[in-house]
């Protein structure tokens, strides 16, 4: 992982082919910190 990269981990129960975005947010401050464009996982890198 380079500099400033971070992993959340999904839970397997969640279908990522029915969304195009993730969200990261906080709950415990009430914000937004980024958001990620998920792709198909055979383009998806191994870190």
């Amino acid at each position: 992982m380079s500099n400033g990269e971070q992993r959340y981990p999904i839970p397997a129960a969640i279908n990522v082919s029915n969304f195009k975005s993730a969200v990261i947010w906080c709950r415990m401050a009430n914000a937004t910190f980024g958001y990620a464009p998920l792709r198909a996982s055979g383009s998806a890198s191994n870190y």
